[in-house]
């Protein structure tokens, strides 16, 4: 039986924690409050809500946000016009990559390799648990070592035109499967769709695509045999891409991480296997959060960003568009349908997008102005219009 003294220390842990969540919820509702009513207005009157730090560089803000005082005004009145694309800033993207690459040694530690991840050594893991004030541990065993890349093999902008492809509903009736099929090399996230009816919008070719560790909810976290043929029958159809998932973001993650690319090595696909090392998904988040975002997590859009402009000269977005409507016409808030909470289904499309995009880690919104600046300056191209 636990002593008092060990009942008082756990209710005092969870109380304090949950005093920090409710803190953290809190300021993350104010700013999105102050983001979904907010307009555009001259670089000198950016209020403190807004401001990250004293200093924001200006080389990648030039655009600042004040607060609406008529919270009533209907969110469409603030969507960003997506300038028409006067072609890539070599200087910009050069200078911008230096500073990705110095900041989060991306060309080191973008995957767990066995240079950065020590054979039976401690890694610590990126975020911490619920309740938790600090991150979990745990030593790494030789089956995951050994299955671990020598080295990451990467050189800055070793590919010339690169496509991210993101999940939104602007690619539908886009045509732009052609256009983004004939980039050098394309990115996609999460199992997102390809080929046969999707093909004319968003194009079937894909080098590398993100594995977040709730995807395998949507295969019953690979509990039976028939869950991991699903799988396997799912991943067939993108080739041979560089599977990029991440065991090392939160300890509940490691398990069903360890279990999928355990399967993937019985079935000879262990080699496209690429686990994200724990600091470089920290590096990313300071590098985003030092030139002005607020958001307490970067999506996985954002953490692909980092990658493609560290592996990349020219990096087009598709499907980055997080708004209900473009040009009067509504668009889905994903170009395909399935359940995009774990494995709950909403009928009203309108909730889900709510839940979404208003949760406490992430601002949709807050990103595509940051990544409507980066348009305007030649860093990157958005495409939101339909291709020829």
């Amino acid at each position: 039986m636990r002593s008092k003294a060990t009942l008082t220390s756990y209710t005092l842990t969870a109380l304090v924690g949950t005093i920090l969540s409710l803190v953290v919820i809190h300021r993350e509702l104010q700013h999105n409050q102050c983001i979904r009513h907010c307009r555009r207005t001259s670089p000198n009157e950016i209020p403190r809500l807004l401001q990250p730090r004293d200093v924001i560089p200006e080389e990648y803000i030039d655009t600042r946000l004040e607060v609406v005082d008529d919270l009533d005004v209907p969110m469409e009145e603030y969507i960003p016009v997506v300038k028409p694309f006067t072609g890539f800033h070599k200087a910009e993207i050069d200078n911008l990559r230096a500073s990705l690459i110095e900041e989060t040694r991306s060309m080191d530690n973008m995957f767990a390799t066995q240079q950065n991840i020590k054979r039976g050594g401690t890694v610590h893991f990126a975020e911490t648990k619920k309740w938790s004030l600090q991150t979990e541990t745990a030593q790494i065993p030789d089956i995951v070592y050994n299955i671990l890349p020598r080295a990451n093999g990467l050189k800055p902008a070793q590919f010339r035109s690169c496509s991210l492809v993101g999940n939104g509903g602007i690619l539908n009736d886009g045509r732009c499967g052609r256009q983004i099929d004939s980039s050098d090399y394309v990115f996609r996230s999460n199992f997102s769709p390809v080929g046969g009816a999707f093909a004319g919008d968003v194009g079937s070719k894909t080098d590398f695509i993100t594995i977040n560790p709730s995807v395998f909810d949507l295969y019953n976290k690979l509990t039976t045999e028939e869950d991991e043929n699903r799988f396997l029958s799912d991943l067939a159809k993108y080739g041979e891409p560089l599977l990029y998932t991440h065991p090392f973001r939160l300890y509940d993650h490691a398990k069903i991480s360890q279990q999928a690319t355990s399967l993937l090595k019985k079935v000879g696909r262990i080699r496209q296997v690429r686990a994200s090392h724990p600091d470089f998904l920290l590096s990313v988040a300071s590098f985003w959060k030092g030139r002005g975002l607020q958001e307490l997590r970067p999506t996985t859009g954002l953490l692909l960003l980092a990658v493609s402009l560290s592996l990349c000269e020219q990096v087009t977005l598709y499907g980055f568009w997080p708004f209900s409507e473009y040009n009067g016409r509504p668009v889905n808030y994903h170009y395909f349908d399935r359940p995009t909470l774990g494995t709950r289904e909403f009928k009203d499309k309108f909730l889900e997008r709510e839940l979404i995009q208003h949760g406490p880690f992430h601002n949709f919104t807050e990103e595509f102005l940051f990544l409507n600046r980066l348009h305007d300056r030649g860093v990157i191209n958005i495409q939101v219009e339909p291709c020829s």
